[in-house]
C-alpha cells in the first residue's frame, strides 16, 4: 500500500489488494483476533506454537491499520469490516 500511495501506480494496488484477499483469512477466528500466520497458497490461518497459539498485540493492530487503508483505497468495506471484528473481541 504505501508503494501505491507513493506512486499511484495502479499494479501496487492490484497486488495489494491480492495479498489482501489472502491474508483476509487471519481474521476468521473464534475471536476475531487475527491469527499470526496464513498460508498465502491455501488460506489456512493458525498461531504458532513458540507463541502459545497466540497473536500479538502489535500483528494485530498494524494489519487493522492496513486492512482499513485498503478498504479505503479499493472501496471495498469488506477488509475494514472484517479487521473491525478484533476490536469487538
Amino acid at each position: 500500500l504505501s508503494a501505491y500511495a507513493w506512486s499511484n501506480d495502479e499494479a501496487f494496488l492490484e497486488k495489494a489488494e491480492d495479498l489482501g484477499k489472502r491474508l483476509i483469512y487471519a481474521f476468521i477466528s473464534p475471536s476475531g483476533i487475527p491469527y499470526y500466520l496464513v498460508n498465502l497458497r491455501t488460506g489456512n490461518a493458525t498461531n504458532p506454537n513458540w507463541s502459545r497459539k497466540s497473536t500479538r498485540i502489535a500483528t494485530a493492530g498494524s494489519l487493522q491499520l492496513e486492512f482499513r487503508q485498503l478498504s479505503k483505497v479499493t472501496g471495498n468495506e469488506t477488509y475494514a469490516k472484517r479487521s473491525e471484528q478484533a476490536m469487538d473481541a
